[in-house]
């Protein structure tokens, strides 16, 4: 059987409804961290910095080239397979054909979204050739997407990226780091009170990163596309949560049309040894959009860790070592 790339249509949401999130750490300390201006910290660790910037949707993206032509780029670790859409497509230079190193490999094409190969995008500064890449028309409830190319976590894994959410930079290096270079780039954010938590690479291609919800185990998308923190409709209610309606609206390219949703208030919310307090969720089926639902792609994964609430936990996603670190309050002192 065919697969097309997974796409979670959280990063269409058309209306963002506001989110209260207060942040409180089980801990206490009075030491302070030592200060490390990680763009120099990277870059002597082989790394480059691509500034980015935050929509009014709290999506993380950027205006890059692609062979030459200007165009918008969504940074989506909620996103498969990287894509562009059918009309980016036409203003490629090179259509060279699909020929992937086995570690490189990504499902068969579907023969509505051809996979080819990008020979140059431009992000910031830094050139990446030979990319491969899926052509889609990027349509969601029947308007264009507001970017040509969306980065997913195929590129992210490749270029063993760095996303620091809270000050919108992408780091990207050529070639993986050495074990030697892992602990001491991880040393140096223990340094600055970052608590990890291993994320995992699912099959189909997604991050996820384990969770408790008022103490209970959940699996958790990472999602910096997702413009809110979403739960599964059946996990709330077996969390015995107090769903409150909205008429607020959601859609994506998953759904049919658009959806209204609840909100539902989760006490703790447990991230590694260390608890946020007070988190707003929506709430909503997930299943048509590969998440939840036991037919489901991605079964498992019942929620979604959205790109505000990384922020508010100045979350840094490790895509080479897989790991997810985050900073609670007390330690942003």
């Amino acid at each position: 059987m065919r697969r097309r790339p997974i796409r979670f249509p959280l990063h269409c949401l058309s209306a963002v409804f506001p989110v209260a999130l207060q942040l409180s750490l089980v801990a206490s300390g009075t030491e302070q961290p030592r200060r490390i201006h990680r763009p120099e910290d990277l870059k002597h660790r082989g790394y480059e910095q691509i500034e980015l910037r935050r929509s009014g949707e709290n999506r993380l993206f950027l205006f890059g080239k692609l062979d030459g032509h200007k165009c918008s780029v969504l940074v989506d670790t909620g996103w498969s397979y990287t894509t562009i859409s059918c009309n980016a497509a036409e203003r490629l230079k090179s259509h060279a054909p699909l020929e992937l190193q086995p570690e490189e490999a990504i499902p068969t094409a579907d023969p509505r979204h051809p996979a080819m190969i990008m020979s140059n995008l431009k992000l910031g500064r830094v050139t990446f050739t030979r990319q491969p890449v899926f052509v889609q028309d990027l349509v969601f409830n029947g308007q264009r997407a507001p970017f040509d190319v969306v980065v997913g976590c195929d590129f992210l894994i490749r270029n063993s990226a760095v996303i620091d959410c809270a000050k919108r930079r992408l780091y990207t290096r050529r070639g993986g780091r050495s074990p030697e270079q892992q602990a001491e780039f991880e040393n140096g954010l223990q340094e600055e009170r970052y608590l990890p938590v291993v994320i995992r690479r699912t099959n189909p291609l997604a991050l996820s990163c384990p969770a408790r919800l008022n103490g209970k185990p959940v699996e958790l998308l990472v999602d910096t596309g997702a413009v809110s923190s979403c739960l599964d409709t059946d996990l709330a209610k077996s969390l015995g949560l107090n769903l409150l309606p909205t008429p607020r609206q959601i859609t994506g390219a998953g759904a049919a049309g658009k959806r209204g949703f609840e909100v539902a208030k989760v006490d703790t919310v447990e991230l590694g040894n260390a608890a946020m307090r007070s988190l707003n969720f929506a709430v909503l089926d997930l299943g048509d959009w590969g998440l939840a639902a036991p037919d489901s792609v991605l079964a498992g994964v019942r929620g979604i860790l959205g790109g505000p609430e990384l922020a508010e936990c100045s979350a840094i996603i490790d895509c080479q070592a897989l790991k997810l670190w985050w900073k609670p309050p007390t330690a942003r002192r």
